[in-house]
């Protein structure tokens, strides 16, 4: 059975460096585990602006 860990806070709470180090752990436990990285930051990093506007595509990613 998979468990889902969901983080949540306000922008500068330290959501990503939290997951970061879960991940980091779990890995080190020898878990099974995966670092999901939000859709939106992704098309930040990469500039992308026009699939960043349309809000209905980034929701259903």
């Amino acid at each position: 059975m998979a468990l889902v860990i969901n983080l949540i806070g306000g922008p500068g709470s330290g959501k990503s460096t939290t997951a970061a180090g879960l991940f980091f752990l779990m890995k080190l436990a020898g878990l099974k585990a995966e670092l999901v990285v939000e859709y939106a930051k992704e098309l930040s990093y990469d500039e992308n602006w026009s699939t960043l506007k349309n809000q209905l595509h980034v929701l259903a990613e």
